[in-house]
């Protein structure tokens, strides 16, 4: 499905449960401050700038 990123407003496409983001390692003091950020999911661009 396509989501709105909102940290930065691209669209981009989101795979539910077998999204692309299940694959990605996300820093655990990262991961806990996501949800500050945004209330969603974010694109790739901006996770990967966060890593």
């Amino acid at each position: 499905m396509r989501k709105v990123c909102s940290l930065c407003l691209e669209e981009f496409e989101c795979g539910g449960p077998s999204c692309w983001c299940s694959s990605v390692s996300v820093d655990e003091k990262v991961r806990s401050i996501l949800p500050l950020l945004s209330g969603d999911c974010v694109c790739p661009r901006c996770l990967s700038r966060r890593l």
